[in-house]
C-alpha cells in the first residue's frame, strides 16, 4: 500500500490517496476542500498519514489522517509555509520544516499536536528532513545565497577578479566617484 498525493481535480486540488501497486485499487482519504493535500508519509506503525494542507501557496499546516480513514487532525495553526515531514522511529513526533519567524528552520511536534519545539541543527535553512528508521540520524536539504561581486577590467573585460567575498548575497555595485572603490 502506498500513501500519494493524487492528480489535481478539477479544482485543482490534491488529495490523498492510498493505492494498491498490485491490484490498482485505491482509496480516497481526504477530501481538502477548498485546500489541496500533498507530501504524505506513513508513521512507522503503519497506521497514521502525516501529510501537508495547503491553504495558499505559502500557507501549510501538518496535518495526520488514519489509514482506515475518518477526519483529519490538524496539528500546526501557523499559516506559514512548511516543506517537508518526517515520523520521528518512535512515531510520537513529526519532524517538519516551516518558517515561523526568522527563515526555514526544523520543528517537532507531538502527533497529537501541542507547541512545537525547534530542532538545533546548525543551518541557517533546512528544507525537506528524514530521519532513519533507526532513529539516529537526521538528514535535510540546506540550501543558501552566496552571490558575489566580479570586477573584470582591461581594453576588452577580459581580466577578472573577485574583490567581495562573503558568505552572503552581494549584489548591485555602483563605482565611487572617484572609480577607485
Amino acid at each position: 500500500m502506498h500513501a500519494i498525493a493524487s492528480p489535481p481535480d478539477e479544482s485543482q486540488r490534491n488529495h490523498i490517496v492510498l493505492y494498491e501497486l498490485d491490484s490498482g485499487a485505491s482509496l480516497v482519504l481526504t477530501r481538502p476542500e477548498p485546500h489541496s493535500d500533498s507530501f504524505p508519509v506513513f508513521s512507522p506503525d503503519g497506521r497514521t498519514i502525516a501529510f501537508l494542507r495547503s491553504f495558499t501557496w505559502s500557507q501549510r499546516e501538518v496535518m495526520t489522517v488514519p489509514v482506515s480513514g475518518g477526519e483529519p487532525s490538524r496539528l500546526t495553526y501557523d499559516r506559514r509555509p512548511v516543506w517537508g515531514l518526517a515520523w520521528t522511529a518512535s512515531g510520537q513526533e513529526i519532524v517538519y520544516s516551516a518558517n515561523r519567524g526568522g527563515g526555514e528552520a526544523l520543528w517537532r511536534i507531538g502527533r497529537d499536536g501541542g507547541a512545537p519545539e525547534r530542532v538545533l541543527v546548525t543551518s541557517q535553512t533546512a528544507f525537506h528532513p528524514a530521519i532513519s528508521r533507526a532513529g539516529n540520524r537526521l538528514a535535510y536539504t540546506e540550501e543558501f545565497t552566496d552571490t558575489n561581486i566580479r570586477l573584470y577590467s582591461g581594453p576588452e573585460f577580459n581580466e577578472s577578479a573577485v574583490p567581495i567575498r562573503s558568505t552572503r548575497e552581494d549584489h548591485s555595485p555602483r563605482f565611487s566617484p572617484d572609480g577607485q572603490r
